[in-house]
């Protein structure tokens, strides 16, 4: 018998007629609620059988197997309504004790390792009408805020405090109409102040929720891209209204700032091989090409 990932694999040899049937049962030590049974037909001398314990918490297994009188092969005269002693796995011992109309073949604790599976964060929309400040459900690690609001053109910002009322970020701050991406990278922000003047839209969701750039990507405005190579070289096309414009790029030896300006743009900067998040800050179209 063994434990294969999420599998009990219930298999041997026996010199028990075929025909017989090997009984099972698997019960958890800690959850009495948590068991299986099974009885296996002996074919040419083997048995196999497999049980799904994937829905078993952690812990302890006992593992048994045994033989029913009334489970052997009627027509086998060998046996003549007792069980005898010869008939067993091989390899395994046997007592010669019997209880009841049951005969133990096998006895066995195991132990059940099982990986705790952290559920995918789901995101999470708050949505309003003028001034409001909230707190957020968020994910564990970094994450971003996918804002659109102030469709009238008025003052739009959106800021976030820790949990004991300290200033973390200030997202969006803007006179113009809003739909972007933003990052939070150092997670602290616990709460959102919005000030607004019309309907507002906010997502929380995980950083893996990003958008992906494998060679190049096409943008516009605030934007967060997971990126997935590992170039040195970046040429950078926006900012044509000639707004601000900055570009950072993160990396496991801290963050760059590759492009922040007022001009229209173009132009190739050096690139940490190790970036794997660029973050984009900007009011119109923009192109990044990896190099």
């Amino acid at each position: 018998m063994s434990v294969e990932q999420d599998m009990v694999m219930l298999e041997g040899t026996t010199n028990l007629p075929d025909g017989s049937l090997v009984s099972f049962e698997l019960d958890h030590e800690e959850d009495l609620n948590v068991f299986d049974n099974a009885k296996i037909e002996v074919e040419d001398g083997s048995f196999y059988h497999e049980v799904d314990i994937s829905g078993y918490p952690a812990g302890q297994v006992l593992i048994q197997s045994f033989i029913l009188l009334n489970d052997l092969p009627e027509d086998d005269a060998l046996y003549d309504g007792i069980f005898m002693k010869d008939y067993v796995f091989v390899g395994e011992d046997v007592s010669e004790d019997l209880e009841h109309d049951r005969k133990t073949l096998y006895y066995d604790l195991v132990t059940y390792e099982k990986e705790e599976v952290i559920p995918p964060f789901e995101a999470v929309t708050y949505a309003g009408s003028g001034d409001d400040f909230f707190p957020i459900e968020k994910p564990d690690g970094i994450f971003i805020l996918r804002i659109d609001g102030n469709s009238a053109s008025r003052h739009f910002a959106v800021r976030g405090f820790d949990d004991a009322g300290n200033a973390t970020k200030l997202f969006v701050n803007t006179t113009d109409s809003y739909s972007g991406t933003v990052l939070d990278l150092e997670v602290h922000t616990s709460y959102l102040e919005v000030s607004a003047a019309g309907d507002w839209e906010i997502v929380i969701d995980d950083l893996a929720a990003a958008s992906i750039m494998d060679e190049s990507y096409q943008g516009h405005g605030d934007d967060v891209l997971l990126y997935l190579g590992s170039s040195g070289v970046a040429s950078i096309t926006g900012n044509s209204a000639e707004r601000h414009f900055a570009v950072k790029a993160y990396h496991s030896g801290g963050r760059d700032l590759l492009v922040n300006t007022t001009d229209n743009y173009a132009g190739t900067v050096r690139v940490d091989s190790s970036s794997f998040i660029f973050e984009i800050t900007g009011t119109g179209d923009w192109e990044i090409v990896m190099e």
